[in-house]
């Protein structure tokens, strides 16, 4: 167990074309970083809100991306078997103070684990030039998880990340709320997010599973909800196996007239 209630930190939305993935969000109002460039392949852009943020990723340079084996999880040859079946979120990530220390605790309450992970990126900087970010991440990849890694994440610079100049979107958009699964049986994922956020941050509202993090809801449904859920879109993207599958975000604006006229 966490010694403090982590948050939502951030969520990664996949792309087999990172230019145009960037570009459908920047017409729906969000204002983006420059693209940055991993050293294992993947690279990405960012819609950075008040406290958290969306990660736009895609895979850049395929032949630096390195085999998975049992003691590293390899993130771009999974977004690359994910971007096989399917676009979309790819990965639910909670905030760390300590991500070495939570990888720990993951493998003593029993979580799948791996070893942490350390890296670090040129990230471009408003008006220009660039300033190297730093991050820690460990996964928790327990088998109910499987098709939704879930991992948190350590920032080691954040006065190179939270500019306020990236957190001004011309749809008021101020952070994420909420993120949505689906699973066959909600339930069956409680003891996992207690151990992952808190014992007392879980609880069950009817077939649903509520995780309330420090940042943000964790809501996890069965397909017969989602459109009841969603009314009036169109599901038939949404993967019916494996289970779980992250589905949805919720992100909190300042004003749903300005969201409505970046849409129109």
């Amino acid at each position: 167990m966490l010694q403090e209630r982590p948050g939502i930190d951030h969520l990664v939305i996949g792309g087999r074309d990172l230019a145009a993935l960037g570009a459908g969000f920047e017409a729906m109002g969000f204002t983006l970083t420059p693209t940055a460039h991993h050293p294992f392949g993947t690279g990405n852009r960012l819609a950075i809100l008040d406290g958290n943020f969306i990660e736009f990723l895609g895979i850049t340079a395929p032949e630096k991306i390195p085999a998975p084996t049992a003691e590293g999880f390899s993130l771009g040859g999974h977004l690359t078997d994910f971007l096989a079946r399917r676009e979309g979120l790819a990965f639910v990530v909670l905030s760390s103070e300590d991500a070495h220390g939570d990888q720990r605790r993951f493998a003593e309450a029993g979580i799948a684990t791996l070893p942490p992970v350390d890296f670090s990126s040129p990230a471009g900087q408003p008006g220009g030039g660039e300033a190297t970010v730093s991050f820690s991440i460990a996964f928790a990849l327990p088998p109910v998880v499987a098709d939704a890694p879930h991992f948190v994440c350590q920032q080691h610079a954040p006065e190179h990340f939270w500019h306020p100049e990236f957190q001004d979107h011309a749809n008021g958009a101020r952070s994420i709320t909420e993120v949505t699964l689906v699973a066959d049986d909600p339930a069956a994922l409680a003891p996992f997010y207690a151990e992952l956020v808190a014992p007392n941050a879980v609880h069950g509202e009817g077939r649903r599973l509520l995780v309330e993090t420090q940042r943000g809801r964790i809501t996890v449904l069965p397909a017969v909800e989602l459109a009841g859920r969603f009314p009036g879109l169109d599901l038939g993207a949404i993967p019916s196996a494996p289970r779980p599958a992250i589905v949805a975000m919720a992100i909190g604006c300042d004003d749903p007239g300005r969201v409505a006229a970046c849409l129109a």
